[in-house]
C-alpha cells in the first residue's frame, strides 16, 4: 500500500512540476518558419443565426513568417497585387499577437504542431451580428 501511495504521489509531482512556460516555450519554438494559408472557414452570425462558408486558397495567396526574434512578416496576393507587412508578434497563453504600423490583430491558436496551424479570431460588428473566422496553415 505505502509503494503505491508513493508511486502516485512522485506521479502527481511530476505531473504538476510541467509549468506553463514549458508549453510557452513549445509554442514559441513551433511557430517559428513560414506558414502558407490552405483554407478558411468563416460563420457569419446575424441575431443569432449563423451562416458558415469554406474557402480554399491556392498556394502562396497568404502567408505568415514568425521568425525567432519577434518579427511576424505578412505577405497577402490580392486583386489589387501583392500586399506586405512586417510588424512583432509575442505569444500570451494560447493567442498570438501580431502588432503592425496601423494596428494590432489578436489571434487564438487553436492547434499548432511542427507541420499545421489554426487561427481563430471574432470580429464583432454589433450587438446583433459578429463574424467568426478559423484560419487554416501549413508549414512550408
Amino acid at each position: 500500500m505505502k509503494k503505491m501511495i508513493l508511486s502516485m504521489v512522485a506521479f502527481a509531482a511530476l505531473v504538476y512540476s510541467c509549468s506553463k512556460d514549458d508549453d510557452k516555450d513549445s509554442t514559441n519554438e513551433l511557430i517559428v518558419g513560414k506558414w502558407s494559408m490552405e483554407s478558411q472557414y468563416r460563420n457569419v452570425v446575424t441575431n443569432n443565426v449563423g451562416k458558415r462558408d469554406t474557402t480554399k486558397f491556392p498556394a502562396g495567396i497568404q502567408t505568415w513568417e514568425f521568425t525567432s526574434n519577434g518579427k511576424a512578416y505578412i505577405y497577402v496576393m490580392t486583386a489589387g497585387g501583392a500586399a506586405r507587412d512586417t510588424g512583432d508578434y509575442s505569444i500570451s497563453g494560447s493567442n498570438v499577437i501580431i502588432k503592425q504600423k496601423a494596428l494590432a490583430d489578436t489571434f487564438k491558436l487553436v492547434t499548432i504542431s511542427s507541420s499545421s496551424l489554426q487561427a481563430y479570431k471574432k470580429l464583432i460588428s454589433s450587438s446583433t451580428k459578429y463574424t467568426e473566422y478559423w484560419f487554416n496553415y501549413k508549414k512550408q
